[in-house]
């Protein structure tokens, strides 16, 4: 019970998320380098903080909290973005074969689902392999 995956699949997904996550540790080591939070600049990061919401109002350091929040959570969403992309194309991909087997195929003028009413064997043979 339980979903193997292809290994020649699993290893190059594998390498492109560490080199995204490499990429991203990359980027966020440099944006605090700009920083610098280091061994007593934390005081000083917190009175910069506490500064713009006194001159500038609370809704400005929400905001900054919420952009921090934003970038420290880019890779989660760009690895997410990829996968739901390779979902789609693998979903629209079996709803074709599928209806291919069944002897259907979409209308994309129209908008609709029309029946194949001279199905060529070899087009139906294909999809019916590759289906299984």
């Amino acid at each position: 019970v339980g979903f193997k995956l292809n290994e020649k699949l699993t290893e190059t997904m594998g390498y492109q998320i560490s080199m995204v996550l490499c990429q991203y540790e990359t980027l966020r080591s440099y944006l605090f380098s700009l920083v610098s939070v280091g061994n007593g600049d934390q005081h000083m990061l917190l009175k910069l903080l506490s500064t713009v919401s006194i001159t500038m109002g609370f809704n400005t350091l929400i905001c900054i909290l919420f952009d921090t929040i934003q970038l420290s959570t880019l890779h989660v969403r760009i690895i997410s973005a990829v996968f739901q992309h390779i979902y789609c194309v693998q979903l629209t991909t079996v709803s074709s074969l599928w209806k291919l087997f069944r002897g259907k195929k979409v209308n994309i003028l129209r908008n609709r689902t029309d029946t194949l009413e001279h199905v060529d064997f070899m087009q139906l043979l294909l999809g019916m392999l590759l289906f299984t």
